[in-house]
């Protein structure tokens, strides 16, 4: 989940294991524009496609590291939570945004050419998730090597819809983007994932 000022976007993920390895889809998108929060959840439950006990909602920055110029608060927990909603941050430390963007792009294709990010498509193969997928297709990586230039805050921004994809993989796969050393505690697997 990316909670945002006029946009708050939402990517529903589905994982499964396969072998020591997990595969995952995103299923599809939910985004809420010029709306508050409790609309954003209400428009997910609203849309019948889920049980609300079964989404775990992963969001970024968690309220203990929010500032005054912080975007989220810890009403935007509450408010998710007093919907039925299972909401926890992706993350409690500074996730740097180039080490997020590496581990998108490795899931959706490494060096190996394995693939374990895919997007599902309907009957007539179109994207579940059309804006992320506009996203992931847009936003690239500026000349001088700098990521996240886009100037946030207006409709036309694409970066909600990656921003909530990495989100809800950063627990899982955190490893493959970033270059710190990380500690066994830090490895262990989460497994509340489907069996394939």
């Amino acid at each position: 989940i990316d909670f945002g000022r006029l946009v708050t976007a939402s990517v529903m993920l589905k994982c499964f294991k396969s072998g020591k390895e997990r595969i995952w889809w995103a299923m599809d998108e939910h985004v809420t524009i010029g709306r508050t929060t409790d609309w954003h959840f209400q428009t997910i439950k609203g849309s019948g496609k889920y049980d609300v006990s079964e989404i775990i909602g992963l969001a970024y920055p968690p309220p203990a590291k929010t500032t005054p110029n912080s975007q989220t608060d810890g009403s935007d927990y509450t408010i998710a939570r007093n919907q039925g909603f299972t909401v926890t941050p992706a993350w409690y430390t500074l996730f740097h945004r180039k080490h997020r963007f590496s581990m998108v792009n490795a899931l959706f294709c490494d060096a190996k050419h394995t693939r374990r990010l895919f997007v599902a498509s309907d009957e007539a193969l179109r994207p579940r998730a059309p804006k992320l997928v506009e996203s992931c297709m847009n936003l690239l990586y500026e000349g001088d090597g700098r990521v996240g230039t886009i100037k946030k805050g207006h409709l036309a921004d694409l970066t909600h819809y990656t921003d909530a994809l990495g989100y809800g993989l950063i627990p899982w796969e955190h490893i493959r983007g970033s270059d710190e050393q990380v500690t066994s505690t830090q490895a262990k697997k989460v497994q509340w994932y489907e069996e394939q």
